[in-house]
This record gives C-alpha cells, structure tokens and sequence, in this order.
C-alpha cells in the first residue's frame, strides 16, 4: 500500500545547487513508524537541480505506507542535497490505514 502526493516546489538562489526532496511516513502524532523498515523514513523520491536563480517544479511522489492498520501522515521535505539543513518543510493530513486495505 501507498499514497500518492503532487505538491509544488519552488527555489530561489539555489541556481545549480542539487536540492532533495525526502519524504517520511509518521504516526498521527508525528512520531517515526514503530517499524525497522527504511522505506518509511528519510527517502530521497526526487533529485532536483534547479535551472536559474528561480525555478519551480511539480514533483510527484509515491510514498509506502505501514501494512500495520492505524493512524499515519506523510512529512515532506526539500533540503540541499548531502544536508540537514531543512529548506521548506510539509506534512499531510492524518490518514487512516485499516486491516482490510493492508490484506
């Protein structure tokens, strides 16, 4: 199971500087999915190297959701590529996974 994201990016003076844009599944409350699975943390779902000084991209994201049946949303984030330093930063709303779409 998965959700499907579209959300707007926009740069300014990151001329030629690679931005990521990493996605992360949490639990309602914002805490990280009780899982060891990798998948559902920090994952780079697109490589952007902006195109002059202002530049703006659609970037479509499909992102694994648990198999485990609760409450989840889906924190996005765009940062320089190699870095922590969290440029913008967006989460979803609090989605519902139930037993039945896990099967």
């Amino acid at each position: 199971p998965g959700k499907y994201l579209s959300l707007e990016v926009k740069a300014i003076g990151y001329e030629d500087e690679p931005l990521g844009v990493y996605t992360w599944v949490l639990t309602a409350d914002g805490a990280p999915v009780p899982q060891p699975d990798p998948e559902f943390s920090n994952l780079l779902v697109e490589d952007w190297p902006p195109d002059g000084c202002e530049d703006s991209r659609r970037v479509q994201v499909w992102t694994p959701v648990p198999a485990s049946a609760g409450q989840y949303l889906i924190q996005v984030q765009v940062r320089r590529s190699g870095s922590r330093e969290i440029l913008e930063e967006v989460r979803t709303q609090v989605f519902a996974v139930d037993a039945a779409s896990t099967s």
